[in-house]
């Protein structure tokens, strides 16, 4: 992350859980093409003309996506120039390393029901079938394999009950409600709640962070200095993927 991104974490002492539609990935929480094809093919075999069979199950991932709640990590042994570039853009460029069992004790005091997985990066042309709404948030098409991600996901039903409401209130204060064709019970992406905050204390969860690998010297000494500052004992190491031997 930007340094800005690291003060905030500094000063909130807080990790953030970004909502499923805010992401880039349109495909994040749905079928896979093969599903979907498989799905409205059940419409030809109706027991009822009209009756489309599909309509339900591809409803599904337009709740989840809408109402799970996501916060990413990377989970490797070594270090990822691509994630590096990807986002480490800018200047001030640090990385914050813990470990699951640290992660697992650091959501274990939050109030809301939080879920820990590795995703699992799947060909989007061919059906897994898993078969659980909550499962399919923890899956990815093959293309972002090089993230190696491990998340972290909250899916609450007080969440989800707010979440409804907000949108069924949206969708009263739009001009075409009731003739909008969508399902006033799911959120458009620009409306209800973005995002959540889940406490986090850098010195009991953060076993190290990392300046990037193209980072000037006075970044590190900056980054030092900071922590001294909100009397961390952070470990500080500079990457030196990108060092001449």
């Amino acid at each position: 992350m930007d340094f800005a991104k690291s003060l905030h974490l500094l000063e909130s002492q807080s990790l953030w859980f970004s909502r499923t539609d805010q992401f880039e990935d349109p495909l994040e929480g749905t079928y896979t093409d093969a599903e979907i094809e498989h799905l409205r093919s059940l419409d030809a075999n109706s027991p009822a003309p009209g009756l489309r069979i599909s309509g339900g199950y591809l409803r599904g991932p337009k709740y989840m996506r809408t109402t799970v709640y996501v916060n990413c990590w990377r989970a490797g042994a070594g270090e990822s120039l691509a994630m590096w570039d990807l986002y480490g853009k800018g200047s001030g460029i640090v990385a914050v390393k813990s470990t699951v069992g640290k992660l697992k004790e650091a959501i274990a005091e939050s109030p809301l029901r939080i879920f820990l997985g590795q995703v699992n990066y799947v060909d989007w042309n061919v059906a897994p079938w898993n078969n659980n709404a909550l499962v399919m948030c923890f899956r990815k098409d093959l293309s972002y394999q090089h993230e190696a991600e491990f998340r972290a996901a909250i899916w609450d039903p007080d969440i989800i009950s707010q979440n409804m409401s907000d949108a069924l209130v949206a969708a009263r204060l739009r001009s075409d409600y009731p003739r909008s064709g969508e399902d006033p019970f799911i959120l458009r992406k620009e409306d209800g709640q973005h995002g959540i905050v889940i406490p986090f204390a850098l010195q009991r969860f953060v076993t190290e962070l990392v300046v990037g690998p193209r980072e000037k010297p006075w970044v590190a000494e900056l980054v030092q200095s900071v922590l001294k500052r909100y009397g961390l004992e952070i470990n500080m190491t500079v990457s030196d993927r990108l060092t001449p031997r």
